[in-house]
């Protein structure tokens, strides 16, 4: 279950629990996916905004940046479910 709560053991380890946090707030699977793909898209930050201009693309590149983080994650949400 997502978010899980981990604990310390005897040893020094983090080791998840079997307890679901449900009041920690957390987030969704798709904010998760979402803001693995920003990173993804943002590692290479330049490269995009160049391949935009060529595409011609007219919206900043942070709307663009967004979208596309928000559309990946509901594909592998997507993806995931069949």
């Amino acid at each position: 279950m997502f978010p899980q709560q981990v604990v310390l053991d005897g040893d020094g380890i983090w080791r998840p629990t079997s307890d679901y946090v449900a009041d920690v707030g957390g987030m969704t699977l798709r904010q998760w996916y979402a803001g693995q793909a920003l990173a993804g898209l943002c590692s290479d930050i330049h490269g995009l905004s160049a391949d935009m201009q060529r595409a011609g693309v007219r919206c900043t590149l942070d709307e663009k940046v967004s979208d596309l983080a928000v559309m990946m994650a509901d594909a592998v949400l997507k993806r995931l479910e069949s």
